[in-house]
């Protein structure tokens, strides 16, 4: 399969050319508000796009756009400092869900079986023997 870099392909359809140049725009203001943010707020919200001198803000969850609300104000003439003039702040919930991964499913060797057999037939404690005995058969299926 022949791949080119995204630049390349860009240059030839104006379309992309100008979706690519707001892509890179907004991933630049979203760096210059994250500087100025706590880390922690930084990390659960990002920034979208300043139109018509508004800055939006994605937050995680309603807590922390509720932080944000009071926050931003204050950050938005250092915003305006580095090169990204706004004059007002909306903050949007765009909640994210994770999605899972499946648990790693951990199991015990057959050697490491294979020891606990042999030790629940030496144990001179009943009790353990059993337990032992039962952690074999359940592992073992």
């Amino acid at each position: 399969m022949f791949s080119r870099p995204l630049q390349d392909i860009a240059k030839n359809d104006a379309l992309l050319a100008r979706l690519t140049e707001e892509a890179r725009a907004g991933m630049a203001i979203d760096r210059a508000l994250k500087r100025l943010l706590p880390p922690l707020l930084a990390g659960m919200c990002h920034a979208g796009r300043i139109r018509d001198g508004e800055l939006t803000v994605y937050a995680d969850n309603s807590m922390i756009a509720a932080r944000l609300r009071l926050t931003l104000p204050g950050l938005l003439p250092a915003l305006a400092a580095a090169g990204y003039p706004a004059s007002r702040a909306r903050i949007k919930v765009a909640v994210r869900f994770e999605t899972r991964r499946p648990a790693v499913k951990r199991g015990l060797s057959g050697k490491a079986l294979d020891a606990f057999d042999k030790a629940s037939h030496t144990i001179a404690d009943p009790d353990l023997a059993r337990a032992l005995a039962r952690l074999v058969r359940r592992h073992r299926g």
